[in-house]
């Protein structure tokens, strides 16, 4: 049995009595101006404001803040009362000693009281929106300096799914009572995955239920502006999102779901073999990026690549006929959503071994075993190659494990 299940228990989702009607007329207009924003392209690395009369990210935190601001007693009262949930959520996080913990939405630090009391984590980056929150955390946990491996609680004013990265990276991620006040979730979960180590956590929980979460938000929509989603859309929601469920728990004793970035970012759709001729790519790989690329022929190798997300995936290349072990790889597929150059699907290869000599024309082989993230627009080159320098890093990192270098002499390349 899944341990949010042994924890929550196998009852189902408690019904409230109480109902309530929609109280703000423009709920509906809300809802779609959301949707739309949702619908505008490709994730972008970090939302900027929208056009015209769309919701913004500014104008969103700003309702944040004033809702915690107006009901802050209660929103402390409810989180001091609901202890036994904070309690219940860290033993299903199964959290070790060592770990860095991110709190998104900490409140006035329940959960960062349950971490110290029934687990062994040391580190924890605390955020929230409202400065009086964060004052109150800072009352009860003194800052632990100014060195980033300084153990101890770092109390941040801000939005948590948009941390510096020298935050990071993290081993779990927390959204107790937070996550259905995000700006838009699948952007959240795409921003916290990008935080986490291989093998990281994310938590999503409330200490009530989908149904109760569901009626604030037609009393607040201005504030609670998500349902928290079940599993199957939860799946949804993550289809091209490096994350699994692992548990899930939605009943009177509250609600949890539980996610995983795979060890090692293991492929979740299964090992891919492919072959291709290596034909002219668009010239800014090395010239502009200093990141050599082979293009694959992707007519070749539709049938191999279906049913995967564009995105950036690693794994392990070698020429036909070369001989010997195959070389470290990245590759991307997509469509180059930070240049303007056609719309077409490219698949590029970066090859980590120096050939020395032009190989278009040749076939090459390659194996994907992993997956690192979604395709995504950037706001500008130089932060493009650095994190594609960062997908390079933690490729070969992952290539060193045994489970994975056992592909680097398959025998699909001596075919």
């Amino acid at each position: 049995m899944h341990s949010c299940a042994r924890t929550f228990g196998a009852m189902g989702a408690r019904p409230l009595r109480k109902q309530f009607r929609d109280r703000s007329a423009g709920h509906a207009a809300l809802q779609a101006r959301r949707s739309r924003a949702m619908r505008t392209g490709p994730s972008t690395v970090m939302v900027t404001a929208a056009a015209g009369d769309e919701i913004t990210v500014q104008w969103h935190n700003q309702q944040q803040i004033r809702y915690t601001e107006d009901n802050f007693n209660k929103i402390v009262e409810d989180a001091a009362a609901a202890r036994q949930h904070y309690e219940r959520i860290v033993d299903i996080a199964e959290l070790r000693d060592g770990l860095r913990v991110l709190d998104v939405g900490c409140g006035s630090g329940e959960l960062i009281s349950a971490l110290h009391s029934t687990s062994e984590v040391k580190d924890i980056t605390a955020v929230d929106l409202s400065q009086k929150m964060v004052d109150l955390l800072r009352s009860k946990y003194p800052d632990p300096g100014p060195l980033g491996n300084d153990l101890g609680v770092r109390a941040v004013c801000g939005d948590g799914t948009d941390l510096p990265i020298y935050h990071g990276p993290f081993d779990a991620i927390f959204f107790n009572s937070s996550f259905e006040h995000m700006f838009l979730l699948r952007d959240a979960l795409l921003k916290a995955s990008l935080q986490l180590r291989q093998g990281g956590k994310i938590i999503i929980s409330h200490p009530q239920t989908r149904a109760f979460v569901r009626l604030q938000v037609e009393q607040s929509p201005l504030s609670v502006v998500h349902e928290l989603p079940d599993e199957a859309t939860l799946n949804a929601l993550i289809a091209d999102l490096p994350l699994n469920i692992i548990d899930a728990a939605d009943n009177s004793l509250g609600y949890c779901m539980v996610l995983q970035v795979p060890e090692l970012y293991w492929l979740k759709w299964g090992t891919r073999f492919m072959a291709g001729e290596v034909v002219v790519g668009f010239g800014r790989g090395s010239s502009k990026m200093g990141v050599p690329t082979a293009n694959i022929n992707p007519a070749e190798i539709m049938e191999q690549i279906d049913g995967l997300p564009k995105g950036v995936y690693f794994g392990w290349a070698q020429l036909e006929g070369e001989g010997g072990p195959a070389h470290e790889m990245v590759m991307n597929i997509g469509q180059r959503p930070t240049f303007a150059d056609g719309e077409g699907v490219s698949v590029e290869v970066h090859i980590m071994y120096d050939y020395s000599r032009d190989f278009h024309g040749e076939r090459l082989r390659v194996v994907l075993v992993g997956y690192l993230r979604p395709e995504l627009r950037f706001p500008s080159m130089t932060v493009l190659v650095d994190r594609i320098q960062t997908d390079i890093g933690l490729a070969r990192s992952m290539l060193t494990n045994p489970l994975l270098q056992c592909y680097q002499e398959d025998g699909y390349f001596s075919l």
